[in-house]
């Protein structure tokens, strides 16, 4: 992990608090909502990966999540456009 490129040696909680911060402010473009929003879906990514060393399951995760936004889009657009008529 970060030990093996920079030769730094963080605690598991200090990996897992700096990565959520990092992956919630990476999100800032959504407001403060997206920020707290995905900084704690990016906790449980993160925690996933400390605790079994694989990216497997945060992946797998996260391409879940992206999807369902995806797939419940049509449906959200149609409600909106049904609440604009």
């Amino acid at each position: 992990m970060l030990s093996a490129y920079l030769g730094i040696h963080i605690s598991f909680t200090a990996a897992l608090v700096l990565s959520t911060i990092l992956f919630g402010f990476a999100h800032i473009y959504q407001g403060w909502k997206g920020v707290l929003g995905t900084g704690l879906v990016g906790g449980v990514l993160a925690y996933l990966y400390l605790s079994t060393g694989s990216l497997l399951l945060p992946i797998v995760l996260h391409i879940l999540i992206d999807a369902r936004i995806v797939f419940l889009a049509p449906t959200l657009l149609k409600l909106d456009d049904q609440e604009k008529s």
